[in-house]
């Protein structure tokens, strides 16, 4: 049988996603506040928390307040309470299915607030993204990256080079690694829109070259997170080649055959259409 993907709390990620959605912003809430890793369980513990939230605290309300003695102002009251509590049913049951296939699907307008905070990771193929708003998965172009063993000599005039540090695991400890090796701006979100803006403005870095170097392969334990990192990087590099300043981001080539499966892995991981797994 097909293993099962697990979130960084060590529960299936299939799990993870419905769960965000059974105890509406409750649940939603505290999925997000503890999955700090896997950008889709995030984006449905947002969503969830944007769609629940409104009927999770009207819905007491209907029934608390008291209400004047008209039997038609009563009904009407609480025909509208009802509506409200089976739409909350209607939708759980309607996304619901869709979150334990682990699909992005979105909602409309919490759906699209949901995809600005929790950006996609790169594997929206693999969860056979429903409707005209789909975001197509980022591709990674290694051909914008450099494999060298060495970093640039120290001293040399207009080179600035920024060190990596080795056996990094963690996305927030690479996001900090960088920014503190290029001197990013505080305050510095520690995300990956962050680190996009940041790495294609440079402009209080002076000098004309700037070389990021990998000493190995940070977030080699996690494909996703290291596919959106790379694809900043190869963006960037191409970015700058037109604008005067040339940004390089350097491995060591041992690590090239590596990275090219790595990332390949990661986009083809589960093919399209989201098969619907096995369950163990």
């Amino acid at each position: 049988m097909e293993p099962r993907e697990k979130t960084s709390l060590g529960i299936d990620a299939d799990l993870a996603c419905l769960l965000c959605y059974l105890g509406g912003p409750l649940s939603g809430g505290l999925m997000l506040l503890l999955e700090k890793r896997d950008v889709l369980v995030r984006f449905h513990a947002v969503q969830s928390c944007l769609l629940f939230t409104p009927s999770f605290v009207l819905i007491p309300l209907f029934f608390l307040v008291s209400l004047p003695a008209s039997s038609a102002f009563r009904f009407l009251y609480y025909t509208i309470g009802a509506l409200l509590a089976f739409g909350s049913i209607a939708l759980l049951l309607w996304i619901g299915p869709a979150a334990w296939r682990l699909e992005r699907k979105r909602l409309p307008i919490v759906g699209r607030m949901a995809d600005r905070w929790i950006p996609d990771d790169g594997r929206a193929e693999a969860y056979n993204l429903t409707g005209n708003d789909a975001v197509p998965a980022r591709k990674v172009d290694l051909s914008q990256l450099t494999f060298e063993a060495l970093p640039p000599a120290p001293g040399q005039p207009d080179v600035r080079v920024a060190l990596i540090p080795a056996k990094i695991s963690e996305t927030d400890e690479l996001l900090k690694r960088v920014a503190a090796a290029l001197n990013f701006p505080e305050p510095f979100g520690e995300t990956w829109d962050a680190l996009d803006e940041c790495i294609n403005d440079l402009s209080w870095i002076p000098e004309k070259r700037i070389v990021i170097f990998h000493p190995d392969l940070p977030l080699a334990g996690a494909p996703a997170d290291l596919k959106i990192y790379v694809s900043c990087l190869s963006d960037a590099v191409g970015e700058w080649k037109s604008k005067g300043k040339s940004v390089q981001a350097i491995f060591p080539p041992a690590l090239k055959g590596a990275l090219a499966t790595v990332l390949v892995g990661s986009s083809q991981r589960h093919p399209h259409p989201a098969p619907h797994r096995t369950k163990a």
